[in-house]
């Protein structure tokens, strides 16, 4: 299944780990990265195959409970389905049948999950039949079901033409919506839905406020100017040019108010609203915690939460804050400050341990981008370890082996990982230094991290958004000798810097 195509050859021996200028890793934004970890993921194949083969029985009794089943069923369907893998049921969002580890996924059957209580109505009432088409979106992000065997993203279609992952974050939004009802000349002012929701912000407040005046004989609405403290209380949807969106710390922040400021902006235009009106310089965006009592009344938002954090929904993202924008005044202004407010909670979070994605920004920063670049040092040890598994699978291939297979000419396996063809096993010394065992180690558990849950932090971001500076090392061909005399090289200096007197 493993390709490693993408990067090979060649791997130039000093850094096999470092962009050349030839790269296809240069061309690749962070869809493209997040797919090649994510089909790596054996619980997303796990998943694919199972939706694949979904028996009849199943077909369209997406979250039906156990016991409703049964009762649908004849007792010979019955049976057949205590037969089948757990992995195609859950409860309490937790799919059955698992963990899984990198190597094999231990899935048993409904019946062997069940035991005795096979016809206990309680317990079969509390397992339900997962729903694999709503699965696909809110568990992995995807549109759509890919093979795991793709070694790149198919072209998008008429269907998912912004991104394959596009519900990682697509805005989930709530607009202010006018009491149409009333139409008596003396309401002048229109009747807006009102909550009372806490600002965080907490700095001087400037507040532009809607009033009517009686002048010549005519009602109009002016702007009145409110300055001082902010309040601890405001009443968003106080217009109806405010908008309120579901922002996600789970994931990256600034992808999704990428997404917003388009929808702003499409509101806008659809309402005629003029741009800039007014002097923003002192308006902020509410930021409201999504389970602060005075933010409930958000009816649309509530909703989706609801189902966003369903204890039947295979969800990981918790966190979510609920963002009140106001389309009169500078949606760019707005978007930076909300991005303050948004990631500064993201790291306080990320601190208390309180996301389910932890990596909120890139790491690597430990290594020279030359020679270490960190997402192609991740890939390369991922599939190298599931292509060399597949080769040999009575061996275990973790950091001391990839370390070989990447750094040692001498290892069977260092021809393989770069394309070449399998080599006789032949006995060879071990590569021992800690710098390169360190490299793979890391970068091998950054793999396993990023196709596990952490590649929706590189979704929707671009190439230039993940490439680091100056990080380009020229190519050069892949040889064994060439390989002996740089690790000659490099060994020299280390034993003469040991006999240097202080």
């Amino acid at each position: 299944m493993s390709d490693l195509r993408l990067f090979s050859p060649p791997l130039p021996p000093p850094f096999p780990f470092a962009l050349a200028k030839d790269d296809p890793a240069l061309a690749l934004d962070g869809d493209d990265w997040a797919w090649r970890f994510l089909r790596l993921n054996p619980e997303y194949q796990s998943d694919f195959l199972l939706q694949a083969r979904l028996p009849p029985v199943l077909r369209d009794k997406g979250e039906w409970p156990l016991s409703q089943l049964q009762k649908e069923l004849s007792p010979a369907d019955w049976d057949a389905t205590c037969q089948l893998s757990a992995a195609y049921f859950c409860t309490e969002g937790f799919v059955l049948g698992r963990p899984f580890d990198w190597d094999e996924t231990p899935i048993g059957t409904m019946r062997q999950i069940l035991g005795a209580d096979v016809d206990d109505a309680q317990k079969l009432s509390q397992i339900f039949v997962r729903d694999f088409e709503l699965d696909c979106g809110r568990t992995w992000g995807l549109t759509e079901w890919l093979a795991p065997s793709l070694p790149s993203l198919p072209p998008l279609t008429e269907s998912n033409r912004v991104s394959w992952f596009y519900s990682l974050y697509e805005p989930i939004y709530e607009l202010a919506v006018f009491d149409v009802s009333r139409t008596d000349r003396s309401e002048a002012q229109p009747h807006i839905q009102t909550i009372e929701v806490q600002a965080i912000n907490s700095n001087n407040w400037t507040e532009y406020r809607r009033i009517s005046a009686v002048e010549q004989g005519e009602i109009v609405q002016r702007l009145a100017t409110i300055k001082g403290e902010a309040p601890s209380l405001r009443e968003p949807f106080r217009s109806g040019h405010e908008v309120g969106t579901l922002i996600c710390l789970d994931n990256n922040v600034r992808t999704q108010l990428r997404a917003v400021k388009q929808l702003l902006e499409s509101v806008a235009q659809a309402r005629k609203l003029p741009r800039n009106t007014g002097d923003s310089s002192d308006f902020e965006p509410l930021v409201l915690d999504a389970q602060h009592p005075h933010a409930k009344p958000f009816t649309e938002l509530q909703t989706a939460l609801r189902d966003l954090l369903s204890p039947r929904s295979v969800v990981r993202r918790r966190q979510w804050r609920i963002v009140v924008w106001d389309l009169q005044y500078d949606l760019g202004k707005q978007l930076r400050q909300a991005q303050l407010v948004l990631e500064a909670k993201q790291v306080e979070l990320k601190d208390r341990h309180r996301l389910t994605i932890p990596s909120r920004i890139r790491a690597g920063a430990k290594y020279d981008a030359k020679e270490i670049f960190w997402l192609k040092a991740a890939l390369c040890c991922m599939e190298a370890s599931a292509l060399l598994h597949e080769r040999y699978p009575e061996i275990s291939f973790g950091y001391p082996r990839l370390t070989d297979a990447f750094f040692n000419p001498k290892s069977p396996w260092f021809s393989q990982v770069r394309g070449g063809p399998a080599v006789p096993h032949a006995p060879y010394e071990p590569e021992t230094s800690g710098k390169f065992t360190t490299a793979c180690r890391d970068s091998l558990e950054n793999g396993r991290d990023l196709s596990r849950l952490n590649y929706s932090i590189l979704v929707g971001q671009k190439a230039a958004d993940l490439l680091p500076a100056n990080a380009i090392e020229a190519p050069s061909r892949v040889t064994e000798q060439s390989a002996i005399a740089w690790m000659v090289r490099q060994s020299a200096p280390a034993k003469k810097s040991k006999c240097k007197k202080p």
